[in-house]
């Protein structure tokens, strides 16, 4: 009997993501968003990950808005 496969392809991860989840890309410029840039790294420097601090910021404006 042959042995089974125990690794899944990068291919195979790939399509999963990408058909459960959004993903966005952000770019901050060290001249002009220096404050965002320094509060995102202190956040990740507490051992938040980029994806978690971005959830709280836009939920936390959701509520703000109403």
């Amino acid at each position: 009997m042959a042995k089974r496969k125990t690794f899944t392809s990068s291919e195979v991860k790939y399509r999963w993501i990408k058909a459960n989840y959004k993903q966005y890309t952000v770019s901050f410029r060290y001249d002009t968003d220096r404050e965002l840039i320094d509060y995102v790294e202190g956040k990740k420097d507490k051992g938040l990950g980029t994806s978690e601090i971005f959830k709280e910021a836009v939920e936390s404006l959701m509520k703000e808005q109403g």
